[in-house]
């Protein structure tokens, strides 16, 4: 049971921490309070394994109690719900009322204090029933703000909430369950599992980071795991072979033994970075294969911008470094007519007129849209171009376009490149959205530039007729 919480205390710990750096604004700042939060109660049940005794036993109840209101206190910030102030003034009393009973240890837990296979074997006592009301009333209270705030979310912003009411429901039940409703039946032992249900918070919050882009951070979370596995391996490594060398010498006389062990302490010197370097390349290359696929891909791009001025073949080299990147999206390359505003794609089964919404919109912006991303921005552009946004909403729902990547200047966009899914469920990940505006960046610049080149040549030719 120790290891599972030893477990359970890393990966929050992993989860807190990427959180905590890369927190953007007041409810990532909080939540990675709330995960901090998480592990010092894990920690003090932890204590209690070793040290079974009513100081950490009802220390463990109060820092639950100040959870528990935390826990409310984030999901009614996540939400996005109103909350009228006398529910927090009764949240906050609830709590204090829960604290004060907890550091009662006769009428709370009763007297005895007995170690058992899974933990500390406490009784109950008359205010434990205090303690238990007060905490279902403040889990049910956050429960149903989050709950309010999934019906009324869609998109990604739903596929978000989904996780996040999976990572706080299922805990907040087996919690509930444990500790606050089978103890009353005799089943006292069973509190000894609820600090388990951390690391169910951690896996479906984790998830919610890595797969739907929840907090923004799944490439800090996934580099925070190979440089921990490869200090793991490279530390592991060492101290066996430093074992190893002692048990080889441990026959020899101490002279002989001394001078191995510093020649082994020289060569670990010497060796630890090269051989740091080498794990880490190789976890790399396991866990990040998509990644240097994309690096590769825009080291190509990068080439091909440098050293070719024809528009239509970076055009097409683009789509189709797209299309390897991305192969289960499809990807369209529309370009304008000569003749009007009118994009199309070569095949003509996608027309854009010029004076769509789509087209309208992109008559000026130059930068890559994510689709996903634009519940989040428009507090970012004016009242025209919100209105032109909301417009093409309904362009972007019936045709599955997740991006739109336009190509050209300020004054003239001479091409876009759409995204399309076969699915309204599919998200793209956050390195898939960082590849997209990096290929952006890359292949405009180029364009720019091979338009300027036609220009110029064009002129030349004028000149010289």
């Amino acid at each position: 049971m120790q290891v599972f919480l030893l477990i359970a205390i890393l990966f929050n710990l992993i989860l807190g921490v990427s959180i905590f750096l890369r927190a953007r604004n007041e409810i990532q700042l909080k939540f990675s309070y709330l995960v901090f939060l998480i592990i010092v109660w894990v920690g003090i049940n932890f204590i209690l394994y070793w040290y079974p005794s009513y100081p950490y036993v009802n220390i463990s109840y109060t820092v639950g109690a100040i959870l528990i209101w935390m826990i409310f206190y984030w999901l009614s910030l996540f939400s996005r719900v109103y909350v009228k102030p006398w529910i927090h003034v009764l949240a906050i009393f609830g709590t204090i009322i829960s604290i004060s009973v907890s550091l009662i240890p006769v009428r709370f837990l009763g007297v005895v204090v007995s170690p058992s296979a899974l933990g500390a074997q406490i009784e109950r006592g008359d205010l434990y029933i205090v303690y238990s009301l007060v905490s279902i009333a403040i889990f049910l209270g956050g429960l149903y703000f989050l709950t309010r705030g999934f019906m009324g979310s869609k998109g990604i912003e739903r596929l978000q909430y989904r996780y996040v009411l999976l990572g706080f429901s299922i805990p907040i039940f087996i919690v509930t369950l444990f500790d606050f409703i089978l103890p009353f039946y005799g089943y006292l032992w069973v509190v000894n599992l609820d600090s388990m249900t951390s690391l169910v918070f951690a896996g479906f919050i984790g998830y919610a980071i890595t797969r739907y882009r929840f907090f923004d951070i799944a490439v800090v979370v996934r580099r925070g795991v190979i440089k921990f596995v490869t200090f793991v391996i490279v530390f592991g490594s060492y101290i066996y072979l430093v074992i190893l060398i002692q048990k080889l010498l441990s026959r020899s006389d101490q002279k002989f033994e001394n001078m191995s062990l510093i020649i082994a302490v020289l060569l670990v010197a010497v060796t630890a970075e090269p051989f740091r370097k080498w794990v880490y390349k190789i976890m790399d290359r396991m866990f990040l294969q998509r990644e240097h696929q994309r690096d590769e891909a825009l080291m190509r791009l990068d080439m091909l911008a440098r050293s070719s001025a024809h528009m239509a073949e970076i055009l097409d080299k683009t789509r189709n470094e797209l299309a390897q990147l991305l192969p289960d999206y499809q990807v369209v390359l529309i370009t304008k007519l000569h003749t009007g505003d009118t994009f199309q794609d070569s095949t003509g089964g996608i027309v854009l007129p010029g004076n769509s919404p789509v087209s309208a919109f992109f008559s000026d912006y130059q930068r890559a849209l994510i689709i996903d991303e634009i519940p989040h921005r428009l507090g970012m552009y004016s009242e025209a171009r919100v209105r032109l946004l909301e417009a093409s909403r309904k362009y972007f729902s019936q045709n599955h376009i997740k991006a739109v990547i336009p190509f050209g200047t300020e004054e003239r966009i001479v091409a876009m490149i759409l995204i399309r899914s076969t699915s309204l469920m599919k998200v793209l990940f956050i390195d898939q959205i960082d590849v997209l505006k990096k290929i952006h960046s890359i292949c405009n610049t180029a364009l720019i530039n091979a338009e300027l080149y036609h220009q110029a040549l064009e002129r030349a030719v004028r000149n010289a007729l």
